[in-house]
């Protein structure tokens, strides 16, 4: 069946064995969604391991105005997953959330994760892995820099959980003709319609952050406009009265079925078209997901209005590719994230495109390397003769 954590699903807080140094070594880096899950698993295994995390509090993306600032939360954020299709599968979220759970309930959750399984005092705050690089036997050199200075470790295995949503892809400087005269952030600096109040405000972008910020916008803002050069699906986050996700089939039908559902949902939300949004150039379910209950509502009530790309800027106007116009004192660029291991040499892992060369996100050490750190336990588990 469909991934769908359940309460009766809540694993016992079962007492953790004591590391068994016997076992291949592990850092985790980040103490994010993906950290946490890393560090849950290894704590009950007994695998010895490190998780260093940049900031002072577990959350990552979830925790608004995260210390480590690396944060893209904002005030109305919450997630565009159910709360049964999110949560870890031995631990449901609160039967109390909402249907789609608020950025603080998920810290919320996340602490509560932690503090379950026992696991929080583990990770280390307040570090920055600076570098990682391999050794000559085969394994890892991880560098950080904290409280306690710089310190230099080795690991078996690394696994990098630092996260997406923090390094902003923004056009480039010549990308757009002409001279803007107001004020640009991205996304990942916005924080709430506070600093929308009182602009004429231009959204750029089609994904989810860009639809809540117009949102936003049409209530707190002057003005709102809505920049779509591509077209994307925009689903509905309820279909027939229940979260859209919960509507599922079983895990074994052939992907065609899960096809024809979400062009059945996607229809059933209503096209965009009509509404002077682009066509999208793709079927649904072949782009990361796009949710919002009320933009349609919010364009259809003149409060949001929609323009296709930008051509270029002329002061306080920006101008679009069909000729339209619009006044503009505030842009906000919702144009998404670029993949980035600032710690690790492209030669490891180069990232061009967003696109990551590895089966299943891993890259698996050579043989060679696995051997001889096998060979190294090995001997470090022989007993040593002592002579006169």
């Amino acid at each position: 069946m469909a991934y769908f954590v359940k309460p009766a699903h809540r694993s016992a807080a079962v007492a953790a064995p004591p590391p068994d140094d016997s076992l291949p070594r592990v850092c985790v880096i980040g103490a994010g969604s993906s950290g946490l899950a890393a560090v849950k698993a290894l704590h009950l295994a007994g695998i010895p391991f490190d998780c260093f995390e940049k900031g002072t509090e577990i959350g990552g993306n979830w925790l608004f105005d995260n210390p480590n600032g690396q944060s893209a939360c904002y005030e109305t954020l919450e997630i565009n997953t159910s709360c049964p299709r999110m949560a870890f599968s031995d631990f449901p979220m609160p039967a109390d959330y909402p249907p789609y759970a608020r950025h603080d309930q998920v810290h919320a959750y996340f602490e509560a994760y932690a503090a379950h399984f026992g696991f929080r005092h583990r990770i280390t705050f307040s570090t920055t892995v600076t570098e990682v690089t391999r050794t000559d036997e085969g394994g890892w050199r991880v560098r950080t820099t904290g409280p306690e200075g710089e310190q230099s470790r080795d690991y078996d295995a690394v696994l990098v959980a630092n996260g997406h949503h923090w390094d902003a892809h923004r056009p480039a400087p010549d990308e757009y003709p002409g001279t803007f005269s107001g004020e640009q952030i991205h996304a990942h600096d916005y924080r709430s319609g506070d600093q929308l109040a009182g602009h004429d405000v231009v959204v750029v972008g089609a994904g989810n952050s860009a639809m809540d910020i117009a949102v936003e916008g049409s209530r707190r803002a002057n003005s709102t406009t809505l920049s779509i050069r591509r077209g994307q699906w925009v689903m509905r986050k309820f279909l027939l009265g229940r979260p859209s996700d919960q509507i599922a089939l079983p895990g074994w039908m052939p992907w065609w079925a899960t096809a024809a559902r979400l062009r059945i949902g996607a229809l059933t939300s209503g096209g965009l078209r009509r509404y002077g949004l682009p066509t999208p150039p793709h079927k649904p379910g072949q782009s990361h997901p796009v949710q919002s209950e009320q933009i349609r509502e919010r364009i259809a009530a003149g409060a949001v209005t929609v323009h296709p790309g930008i051509e270029r800027f002329d002061g306080d106007q920006v101008v679009f590719v069909d000729g339209t116009r619009t006044r503009a004192d505030l842009i906000i660029w919702a144009t998404g994230y670029k993949v980035s291991f600032p710690f690790l040499d492209r030669s490891l892992v180069d990232p061009d495109g967003n696109e990551l060369p590895l089966w299943k996100r891993a890259r698996e050490r050579r043989a060679g390397a696995r051997r001889a750190a096998a060979q190294r336990r090995a001997a470090d588990r022989m007993p040593h003769r002592v002579t006169a």
